[in-house]
């Protein structure tokens, strides 16, 4: 791997102020698997949480939409996938009101999302120079959310479903699903990150989209939990219970935990970065 394509994983900011003293250091000491492997957590730690030093707040908030999109590119992905896979392993009664709950939270973050994001993308359309190229870049969530759902569909229409409760597809091809689901949406995030750094725009726009990004995330979530719910309680209750969970609900609950973990971080600076700081207003009057 080039000592460039490592720079590239870090966000603009830090790349102004760091990337060329990085490189030649990279190019130095050579590219090799110790040096992949502590890049890679080095960088994403960039984009949830960007140093103060080197964004100002419009900076930090559209790092905050880029990082939220991505987390919610995942959360959706993953609970889509996972409500198709297990369909059929929910049962009536309570099992039917968790799908409930699930299919009502999953509407209101797609909602939350769309009512959001339109005004920013017609802000950065706006100001940007190259409308074609802006608009492109802003339709490429559409465009991997939709490639990802048709891979998964057709896997889960030809790949045979275990009888057991909680299995569906097997941990083999639902973690291969979850390897795709996480590319997809590193593809959605990157199109929009393209956008914001040619165009970095600010203002109310950008608040908005912070915020219903925050609350895209949470309805998501409790998609995701409810979903989860409405497969675990007939898997480990049912008269065919084995006893414990099966491999792809594990995987399924750490993957989901791991990118709430990131959503919430980067909704939480966000946020922070969208609210005025009132300290100062105290002092003054």
């Amino acid at each position: 791997m080039r000592p460039r394509a490592l720079v590239a994983l870090y966000p603009p900011a830090w790349r102004e102020r760091y990337g060329e003293e990085f490189a030649a250091l990279l190019e130095d000491t050579g590219v090799h698997l110790r040096q992949v492997l502590d890049v890679l957590p080095a960088a994403a730690s960039a984009w949830i949480r960007p140093a103060a030093h080197l964004h100002d707040r419009a900076a930090r908030m559209r790092a905050s939409v880029t990082m939220t999109l991505f987390a919610w590119v995942t959360l959706t992905a993953g609970t889509v996938v996972f409500g198709q896979l297990h369909d059929d392993s929910v049962p009536g009664g309570a099992g039917g009101g968790l799908r409930a709950v699930y299919v009502a939270c999953a509407a209101a973050s797609t909602v939350a999302l769309v009512l959001g994001g339109l005004p920013l993308a017609g802000a950065v359309v706006r100001a940007g120079r190259r409308r074609v190229r802006t608009v492109a870049a802003l339709g490429v969530p559409v465009v991997a959310a939709a490639g990802f759902l048709a891979v998964a569909v057709a896997v889960t229409r030809l790949v045979p479903h275990s009888p057991r409760p909680g299995v569906g597809i097997g941990t083999t091809w639902f973690l291969a699903l979850t390897a795709v689901g996480a590319v997809a949406a590193l593809t959605a995030a990157s199109g929009p990150a393209a956008a914001f750094r040619r165009t970095p725009v600010t203002g109310r726009p950008l608040v908005a989209a912070v915020v219903a990004g925050a609350v895209a995330v949470v309805s998501m979530a409790a998609a995701a939990g409810s979903g989860l719910a409405a497969v675990v309680v007939p898997a480990v209750t049912g008269p065919s219970a084995p006893g414990g969970l099966p491999g792809p609900l594990l995987a399924y609950g750490a993957g989901m935990a791991l990118t709430l973990v990131v959503a919430a971080t980067s909704c939480v600076r966000g946020l922070r970065a969208a609210t005025p700081n009132r300290r100062s207003g105290h002092g003054q009057g």
